[in-house]
């Protein structure tokens, strides 16, 4: 028993470190899907005002005022300075992992932000600065991953699975997990069946 003990203990600093690798590893993705989309964005944009001619005239001169192509450069033709990196609050990693820890119970950001000591619009601002996401967007995105897993590797009912990651409705589940994924939690264990096969 006591050995048991004692191996439980040494395996929690690993589990915690799994949890940042997948903390991390989830905000990188969100945000490099929210740069790509604001590129796209930025590109069709751009490809609109240039087809329609609305682009401005003092615009489309700006090239030959001295600028270098291979930086921004300020109106005196020099190189501006590099905006610097935005770091993490570190009071914001205990918040996220807390999400992750408890996303199937009943989570709301006046609770959370209640419990850890923050005002509900500051601590929507950082998440979102610091996931990329909403507080809703993060805590749907960690339940739909979590569908996921069960979607693929058991027989559990879908109604089952939506209660078992935190949805009050199969509605609900069934709406957030199409919009997050572009098809239905039934669509998409079959297509993970059929890739097992």
């Amino acid at each position: 028993m006591a050995a048991m003990v004692e191996e439980q203990a040494a395996a929690r600093p690993l589990r915690r470190q799994l949890m940042t690798l997948q903390l991390r590893e989830l905000l990188i993705r969100s945000q490099r899907e929210r740069l790509a989309a604001a590129h796209v964005q930025g590109a069709a944009a751009h490809a609109g005002s240039a087809a329609t001619g609305s682009a401005h005239p003092e615009r489309l001169g700006r090239a030959d005022d001295g600028r270098r192509r291979d930086g921004d450069t300020s109106a005196a033709g020099q190189a501006a300075a590099p905006r610097p990196v935005q770091r993490p609050d570190a009071a914001i990693w205990p918040i996220i992992a807390h999400i992750h820890l408890h996303y199937r119970d009943e989570l709301s950001l006046g609770a959370l932000a209640a419990r850890f000591g923050r005002s509900p619009s500051r601590l929507s601002m950082a998440i979102k600065r610091h996931a990329g996401l909403t507080f809703t967007q993060l805590l749907h995105e960690v339940r739909v991953r979590h569908a996921c897993g069960l979607l693929a590797t058991t027989a559990m009912p879908t109604v089952e699975v939506a209660a078992e990651v935190g949805f009050s409705s199969y509605k609900t589940f069934a709406r957030v997990f199409r919009d997050r994924k572009g098809e239905t939690p039934g669509d998409y264990r079959s297509r993970m069946r059929s890739l097992r096969a």
